[in-house]
Order: structure tokens, then C-alpha cells, then sequence
């Protein structure tokens, strides 16, 4: 059985300060490069950047650095040659970065770098030509992934950290006293650790009743002489928790012609896809409500949610207001209908898989598992290149 790690996307991010002592930074490195290889045989890919080196002692290249980007790239080398360069090392790293970063590879860097590009082990967003804003590339790298990973750092991690929060993302932050190499920011991931002891809720968006205790067994002092089995601990804990939300918009009135047969696909036929790629469903005739107000409840369940599954049948007016909703954020969605459906516009710009009750759920499963393959990743309605401002 596939781990629930495979196909997420995880980033991890963080430094040291340059006043840290070097057993903990050299135990940082240890443990990122083994979290990282763990996560890529678990068929997970990570998002990272690139950029300079700068060391624990600049005037001692052979000190550990006190960035972590290098280590997860190397991680990514050294899975790739375990299991020979195969198809499955493809895409391991998704990198984010800029000109002026990639400019800025230290020369003993430039080797690897070139290796992992051509190989296709490492797959490359660049933001536009010339730009080089922290913050943008913080805002893409959420934008791509599921979960976030901290440790040390300081604005730029606390920054990272808030984007995930805001849209629903897991963040586990680590305690490791590793301060920031920029020597900013509010405590980084250390005080985000004392954060989610209090309101584990807010960093890890499907909690249990343990969820507290597993993260206080997660302590760097509880594990700080055995990095191996530490990020033993940190993968199951992601295990448990990296499920990213799938949300059902639906028709829900169980008084329409169309309810039962709409029932009877979702159950039937997206349920058990869905399962299969461990999603977290959100489906609002049947998901707990926190929230007194419904309507609340549906558009925060929406802006959380990594994936929608939208189906037009009946063409209800609040449906169609609320797949407006998940477009204009940019969302992955995947429009459904009953066959014979009219849609109000051009199938041939935003397809849609019509589903016909006739036929059997293992068929129509098959049929729409393809679909899925194919559109998933379809770029947005209104992509980032549109908003460039001409020069």
C-alpha cells in the first residue's frame, strides 16, 4: 500500500544564526538530509530554493553552512544514485528561486546543481527577471505545496508559516535552538513550536486528541543525540497529519429529482478514488460544521481546500456561485455533471467529466481517474503570467 506521502508536496525551510553552536547545526544538517531522503522514498517531492553557502565561520569553508537548501539537494543526489537514476527520481526537488539567486551558487556548487537540472531530479520556478522579493518567492512556494516543515529561521519562516495557516496547511514547526542566520524576526520556528503546544489546532488543521502529545514528543531535547531516529518520529507524525483537504461542492438538497443519482456517484464513484489518494473530504451535507453560519463554513472549507471536485448537476445557483469562488483563487478544480447536462459555458475552455448513472461504478471510476490524471494540473484560468506589468 502507497504511503499517504505519496504525491504530497512538502517544503522545508530554515537557518541557522552564525552564534549557534556547531553540534546542533551539524545536527540540523544530519537530520534535514535524512527527513528529505525519507520523504523521497516515501514518493514525496519537496520544495526548496538555492542560492548561496554562507558558513557558521566565513572565513572557514570547511565550517557547516548556516543554510539548509544544499542539504535537501544532496539528499536528492544521493537518492537518485541509490536506485540508479530511474524514472521515480524525477521531480524529487521543486526549487523556487530567482536570477540573482541562482547567480549567487557558490563555484563548488555549480556541479551538482547542473547535474540535478539535467537529469531532471530538480525541477525549476523562476520568479520574473530581475525580482528577487523574499516574499514572492515564499508566496509561491505555499502556493505549490501541502505542508511546511521549520526549523530555525526567522520573518522569512514566520512569514512562510502564516501563508500555510491562512489557507488550511499543516506546519510543523521544530524547536531546534538554531536562531536565524539574518538575525530577524520574532523566534522563528523555535517560539512557533511554544505556539502550537498552545493551539495545536491553528498549525495542524486535522487534529486528534493526542495531537498536543505527539508534538511534544517531538521536543529537539527529547532526540537530540539520535537525529535518525528523530526523523523516524517527524515522518509518522506527517504520516498522520499531511492530509490535505478535497472539497465537494454539490447539489445538497435531497428534495430534487437529481439528489439520489448525485449521491449515488459521489459515494460510488469519487469517494473511493478519493480515499485511494487520501484526501481529507469535505463534503457539507455530511462534514461536521463549526461554524453557526453555513454559508461561513462552506467558503472558509473552501479557501482551505486543495482540491475541489465541483458538479454541476441541477445547476443550482449557490454551486455555481461557489465554483466562481474556488476559480478566482486559483484553485485545482474538477468539474462533474450528469449527462445531458446544459452547462452556462464553453466546455472546451474548463472541461468537465459527465458521468451517466447507467453505467457501472467500476467503469465510470476508471473513466473518471483519467479525467482526473488530465486535468488536474491544468494551469489557472487567469495565470500569474497575465499580471506581469509591461515594462
Amino acid at each position: 500500500m502507497k504511503s499517504n506521502l505519496c504525491n504530497r508536496v512538502i517544503q522545508i525551510a530554515g537557518s541557522s544564526s552564525g552564534e549557534t553552536d556547531i553540534q546542533i547545526v551539524n545536527f540540523s544538517h544530519n537530520l534535514i538530509k535524512l527527513i528529505a531522503i525519507k520523504l523521497f522514498e516515501n514518493g514525496t517531492t519537496i520544495i526548496s530554493t538555492v542560492g548561496k553557502e554562507d558558513k557558521l565561520k566565513p572565513d572557514d569553508n570547511s565550517s557547516p553552512s548556516i543554510v539548509f537548501y544544499w542539504d535537501i539537494l544532496e539528499a536528492a543526489n544521493e537518492y537518485a544514485e541509490s536506485i540508479s537514476f530511474s524514472d521515480k527520481t524525477e521531480n524529487l526537488v521543486t526549487v523556487v528561486t530567482s536570477e540573482k539567486t541562482e547567480a549567487q551558487i557558490p563555484d563548488n556548487r555549480k556541479e551538482l546543481w547542473s547535474k540535478l537540472i539535467s537529469k531532471g531530479i530538480v525541477s525549476v520556478y523562476r520568479i520574473n527577471p530581475g525580482w528577487n522579493a523574499g516574499a514572492i518567492k515564499r508566496q509561491k512556494q505555499e502556493e505549490l505545496s501541502d505542508a511546511l516543515i521549520i526549523v530555525g529561521g526567522g520573518e522569512g519562516v514566520e512569514h512562510s508559516a502564516s501563508l500555510y495557516v491562512s489557507h488550511g496547511k499543516q506546519v510543523l514547526p521544530l524547536d531546534i535552538p538554531l536562531g536565524s542566520s539574518c538575525g530577524d524576526g520574532l523566534g522563528g520556528a523555535s517560539l512557533l513550536y511554544r505556539m502550537s503546544l498552545a493551539k495545536p489546532e491553528r498549525f495542524i488543521p486535522i487534529t486528534k486528541k493526542d495531537t498536543a502529545s505527539k508534538l511534544v514528543n517531538l521536543r529537539y531535547e527529547s532526540w537530540k543525540t539520535n537525529p535518525e531516529k528523530y526523523a523516524n518520529h517527524i515522518l509518522e507524525f506527517l504520516k498522520i497529519y499531511v492530509k490535505p483537504k478535497i472539497f465537494y461542492i454539490r447539489l445538497l438538497n435531497s428534495d430534487e429529482s437529481e439528489y439520489q443519482v448525485v449521491e449515488e456517484f459521489f459515494r460510488t464513484v469519487v469517494d473511493p478514488i478519493v480515499q485511494k489518494m487520501q484526501y481529507s473530504i469535505i463534503d457539507m451535507g455530511f462534514s461536521d460544521v463549526k461554524s453557526p453560519f453555513l454559508n461561513i463554513e462552506i467558503f472558509r472549507e473552501l479557501h482551505n481546500s486543495s482540491v475541489v471536485i465541483a458538479d454541476m448537476s441541477g445547476l443550482r445557483p449557490n454551486c455555481i456561485m461557489e465554483i466562481g469562488y474556488a476559480f478566482g483563487l486559483n484553485k485545482k478544480v474538477l468539474l462533474t455533471s450528469l449527462k445531458g447536462t446544459k452547462l452556462p459555458f464553453d466546455i472546451n475552455s474548463i472541461p468537465c467529466f459527465f458521468w451517466d448513472p447507467t453505467k457501472s461504478s467500476d467503469e465510470q471510476q476508471k473513466y473518471f481517474l483519467d479525467f482526473w490524471k488530465r486535468n488536474i494540473n491544468r494551469s489557472p484560468l487567469v495565470s500569474n503570467i497575465d499580471n506581469i506589468i509591461s515594462i
